[in-house]
């Protein structure tokens, strides 16, 4: 994430809310979203994550509707008519024909009473494990939306778009901070963690369970070890290739007929994400992204299992390997691997000695 405090419309949107060029511009661009949200809780406490979308979404003017059946888009179509003839095709465009997670329009004409914007999110069979972070996604863009610029009149979530957009990622970034708000989660996370002595996706589940059931299990464990006094790291591991490999795939140079290339380009089991905390930022884990998982590692097991399972195992971190650098310096670790679905998670924290 470091890198995003240097892109280009990062360094831009910091300007446009009046936050300067230099430095950090991703810290002061998380810092200026959470005074708003301080101020508005200073003003109305809240005690519940409930209470606290209630209060931010009702102070941004956010109506927030959830699709959890295909049928909900002539309901919603229906009551929201007022801000487009077109609202109904639109829904259908962007809920039943592409990938949209979350649509949200702007009211040309509100009412009295009416809210400035409607926050469409699918929350529809696999999409309700993101919904509650969707919504969130979106009523962030509203924190952080410069007020000199004008919304479009719309704007949609695409999953499989926010990796390579710097602002939809800067976004997803304070997004998690408040989907998952401190203030109400630390206290609920500590008295979990402290009831076993470490982290784990069981005290993270409980966690997720007593403050909002809503959650994605993944989204919980970014949130859980951000705020861990306790060095860890998130992974999330999948078959895929090396940004080198999918280039050179893609090059025209790779003939049809090469087929000891095309081999060599196998897909392999690679942590996609990786997640570290400050404390694990400060300690000997260096797993990076793109880096295969080892054939002997619990994240391999668990890949590999037909169902969902979850497995716990001490490991070495020399285990794992670069492509330049080889293999990584000894460090014991305590690895958690969890499959939901076809998704499989690890929590890698620094094992005893």
């Amino acid at each position: 994430m470091s890198n995003l405090s240097k892109n280009p419309e990062v360094i831009r949107l910091a300007h446009l809310l009046g936050l300067g060029r230099r430095g950090n511009c991703l810290e002061r661009i998380r810092k200026y979203a959470h005074q708003k949200v301080q101020e508005l809780v200073s003003r109305f406490p809240i005690d519940t994550f409930d209470s606290f979308l209630r209060l931010i979404s009702s102070a941004l003017g956010v109506q927030i509707e959830f699709i959890t059946q295909d049928e909900d888009i002539d309901r919603l179509a229906f009551k929201h008519a007022a801000i487009s003839p077109t609202i109904r095709q639109q829904l259908v465009a962007e809920f039943l024909r592409v990938d949209t997670e979350g649509y949200l329009l702007q009211h040309p004409h509100p009412m009295p009473g009416d809210r400035r914007f409607v926050a469409f999110v699918d929350a529809r069979g696999p999409r309700s494990r993101r919904a509650y972070f969707t919504a969130w996604h979106e009523l962030t863009h509203l924190l952080v939306h410069p007020p000199q610029l004008a919304l479009p009149g719309f704007r949609r979530t695409v999953v499989s778009r926010i990796q390579g957009d710097p602002i939809e990622s800067l976004v997803n970034v304070i997004a998690g901070e408040l989907a998952f708000y401190e203030p109400l989660f630390r206290p609920i996370l500590d008295e979990e963690t402290d009831r076993i002595g470490r982290l784990t996706f069981g005290v993270i589940d409980r966690a997720r369970v007593r403050a909002t059931p809503e959650a994605s299990l993944f989204a919980a464990a970014i949130a859980s070890v951000r705020l861990s006094r306790m060095a860890a790291c998130v992974v999330r591991v999948e078959s895929a290739l090396r940004k080198g490999e999918v280039r050179e795939l893609l090059s025209p140079q790779l003939s049809l007929d090469n087929e000891s290339m095309t081999r060599q380009l196998e897909p392999r089991l690679r942590v996609v994400e990786v997640i570290p905390n400050e404390a694990a930022k400060a300690s000997s884990l260096t797993i990076f992204r793109n880096m295969r998982v080892p054939p002997r590692s619990v994240l391999h097991h668990a890949y590999e299992a037909a169902t969902d399972v979850e497995l716990e195992a001490p490991e070495d971190q020399s285990w794992w390997e670069t492509t330049q650098g080889g293999q990584l310096p000894t460090c014991h670790l305590l690895v958690q691997a969890i499959r939901r679905g076809k998704y499989v998670y690890g929590l890698i924290l620094p094992g005893p000695n």
